[in-house]
């Protein structure tokens, strides 16, 4: 078992969002057969969103293993637009990443996906008298 603080902290001005969100993580607890656990987490993101609901976003989520001494670092590149597709509700988003060279794994990698979602009303409102 771990735990740990997190905190965040971001500006946001003229369809601009500039943060960071940060947290440790320490194992405290649970099998003594497991490793400990010691972990700092850093997610700076500047994102833009424009009039049309387009959101440009990059971050990258770091971890630094402090047991291990290792730094994971891939970065993240966002496109998520938000709409109302036949007036409901809806959201896609494709994003890629990449995960530089590390002294351990060796060679850069790449990922690509896409995400998408919709909300539809489950049933009529009533006007209660």
């Amino acid at each position: 078992m771990g735990a740990g603080p997190t905190g965040v902290a971001l500006i946001q001005n003229r369809g601009w969002t500039v943060g960071v969100l940060a947290n440790q993580n320490w194992s405290y607890a649970g099998d003594s057969n497991r490793p400990d656990v010691n972990q700092t987490f850093v997610q700076p993101f500047v994102s833009y969103t424009t009039k049309d609901a387009w959101t440009f976003t990059v971050d990258t989520e770091s971890t630094f293993d402090w047991v291990n001494h290792q730094w994971s670092v891939p970065i993240n590149v966002e496109m998520p637009n938000s709409s109302n597709l036949a007036l409901s509700p809806s959201n896609s988003k494709p994003a890629s990443a990449i995960g530089p060279t590390t002294p351990t794994r060796g060679r850069t990698t790449w990922a690509h996906g896409s995400m998408s979602s919709s909300c539809s009303p489950l049933g009529s409102e009533t006007n209660r008298n």
